[in-house]
């Protein structure tokens, strides 16, 4: 193990290391996307479902998910499916109150 201190933040050198280390993580993103989408089309897996997969494996390789602000694709997945279903309630209500009720006088 290398025991070099750390350049100075905001250094040229800083600079330097940062694109490096995030040169490696894009080369580990492409190769690990390249043998899911091989081993996706052999097996016959769902394009979302290894979309899902390969979103959660950017999240943790870049550190994404240590970012307070930031939502994990299954946080994203779960609002929208609320925001569907709430939407579809609110037409459903719509129509319900647009529905005219068949009274035959009886």
């Amino acid at each position: 193990m290398h025991n070099a201190p750390l350049p100075p933040v905001g250094s040229f050198q800083e600079r330097i290391v940062s694109e490096g280390i995030l040169r490696e993580k894009n080369e580990k993103f492409s190769l690990v996307s390249l043998f899911v989408r091989l081993l996706g089309t052999i097996g016959n897996v769902n394009e979302k479902a290894l979309d899902d997969w390969l979103d959660e494996y950017k999240e943790e390789l870049y550190q994404l998910r240590y970012n307070s602000k930031y939502r994990t694709t299954r946080q994203r997945r779960i609002m929208e499916a609320v925001k569907r279903a709430a939407e579809e309630a609110r037409l459903m209500q719509k129509v319900e109150r647009m529905t005219v009720k068949d009274d035959d006088g009886r």
